[in-house]
């Protein structure tokens, strides 16, 4: 969370707080006093260059993970090391989870990451030191990230080949907007501390344990495997609530079982097999590049949004209206565009958007009275990079089969918080990159200049 900062006044300077802000601390190209920079020397009003500062002062109403862990200006980074590290936390988890779901089940795997999530999650709330934060949310957003997937699994596999583009799509967009939404809610509650707002946020993930006992094993992973008396007991309540009678089930998975006893004595002198394994990897690759590409140009974007919130803060709350606005009308066209060219618009879109947003970016730096075409590209890019998110995830559900699909969808996901993980770091070289170039117009620090603190 965002807590507003500045330089620290010194001893030797005899000014009030306000007048210190309005007076010591230079102008950025925005209109907003700078937040960690000073002039170079307080005594003198006539020298206008300025310096870095390391001792600053924080909002007092608030209490917040930056604040109390110093995370603002020089140490703005390790904010996006955070995120690296909690990406790099739910790619391995990702990785591990799409093998064990595979092999052993998609809902065998739930209740060991619910196990990891729910004491992880408390140690994240109250964790004293930066470090711990950093590996206790590493844990948490792995552990919770696996269910997901595998529950995503388990609905792809379990609903039928019409509604399963539409029920996708909702599921995957409503999540998305709800996290959103939720967050956005709780970083304005007032007088709370960090910990109790991180409970919150981490609070669905104590429901998860639910999810165990409502949830069925995919009925298709139990026939890919051989195992026919399982697929029949998960079957027949399902035949039952929708009103099929219990010899249609039987019937029905005697035909596979005969079905796949004929593949199995043609399969040793067919290439079909060979070929098949030569297009799925060829699609896993494809897949695993477009779902990184979107996600590391939605986390970038995300990045320069929370960058700019200092300047305005519409942005972020229509970015969420037009998430939702986006949903609504995927979910309209969803079945009734090919996937091909569905994906394919989409794409192509979002690529047109992100060089806006990157011309946008660079023209309008110093343009106060053009921030607001900045904003409104960025939110449109935003939204498109949501529809591509769940297109994407849609695609590679109608592509994979069963036997792989488990192991598809996490590496779909896996893709993606690699590039959330790249565009971490990136945004946090950027960032160290460009305060330093800031800084070029500084001097030397006289007698009475903000020293470093360490604090």
């Amino acid at each position: 969370m965002d807590v507003d900062h500045w330089c620290k006044q010194p001893t030797c300077v005899n000014l009030s707080a306000p007048d210190w802000k309005r007076i010591e601390i230079p102008v950025e190209t925005d209109g907003q006093r700078s937040k960690c920079t000073v002039y170079n020397n307080p005594s003198d009003h006539n020298d206008t260059n300025f310096v870095e500062c390391n001792a600053v002062a924080t909002e007092r109403a608030k209490s917040t993970i930056v604040s109390e862990c110093n995370l603002v200006c020089h140490r703005h980074s390790l904010r996006m090391l955070d995120t690296a590290i909690s990406m790099a936390g739910v790619l391995f988890s990702l990785v591990t989870s799409a093998y064990c779901g595979d092999y052993f089940g998609r809902r065998p795997v739930i209740p060991v990451c619910i196990a990891i999530a729910l004491p992880a999650n408390p140690l994240c709330c109250f964790a004293r030191t930066y470090q711990l934060y950093m590996c206790t949310g590493a844990f948490t957003s792995g552990s919770t990230m696996s269910p997901y997937a595998l529950i995503l699994t388990i609905l792809v596999e379990s609903c039928s080949f019409a509604r399963r583009p539409a029920l996708l799509s909702l599921c995957v967009m409503t999540s998305l907007i709800l996290a959103e939404a939720c967050t956005t809610v709780l970083k304005r509650v007032p007088n709370v501390s960090w910990s109790f707002l991180q409970f919150m946020m981490a609070a669905p993930s104590y429901v998860l344990p639910i999810a165990f006992f409502l949830v069925h094993e995919s009925p298709r992973w139990l026939i890919a495997s051989r195992r026919l008396k399982a697929a029949e007991r998960v079957k027949l309540p399902a035949a039952k609530s929708n009103g099929r009678p219990a010899d249609c089930v039987t019937l029905l998975l005697r035909r596979v079982e005969q079905r796949l006893k004929a593949e199995e004595s043609a399969s040793a002198t067919s290439t079909v097999v060979k070929d098949m394994t030569i297009v799925l990897r060829r699609r896993l690759v494809i897949m695993f590049g477009s779902s990184f590409s979107v996600i590391i140009a939605f986390y970038i974007c995300i990045f320069y949004l929370r960058e700019r919130r200092s300047t305005s803060e519409w942005p972020e709350r229509a970015s969420l209206l037009a998430k939702a606005l986006a949903c609504c009308l995927l979910l309209m066209v969803i079945n009734r565009i090919d996937k091909t060219k569905l994906i394919s618009t989409v794409f192509l879109i979002l690529c047109s958007f992100c060089c806006f947003t990157s011309i946008a970016a660079l023209t309008t730096a110093g343009e106060a009275s053009l921030h607001i075409v900045a904003d409104i590209i960025l939110v449109l890019t935003l939204a498109t990079a949501s529809v591509g998110v769940v297109v994407n995830f849609v695609f590679v559900a109608e592509l994979v089969p069963t036997t792989f699909g488990g192991f598809a969808i996490c590496l779909l996901l896996a893709g993606g918080r690699l590039g959330g993980m790249l565009a971490a770091l990136f945004s946090c070289s950027f960032m160290d990159r460009a305060r330093g170039t800031c800084l070029l117009a500084g001097r030397q620090r006289g007698d009475c200049s903000v020293t470093p603190s360490n604090t």
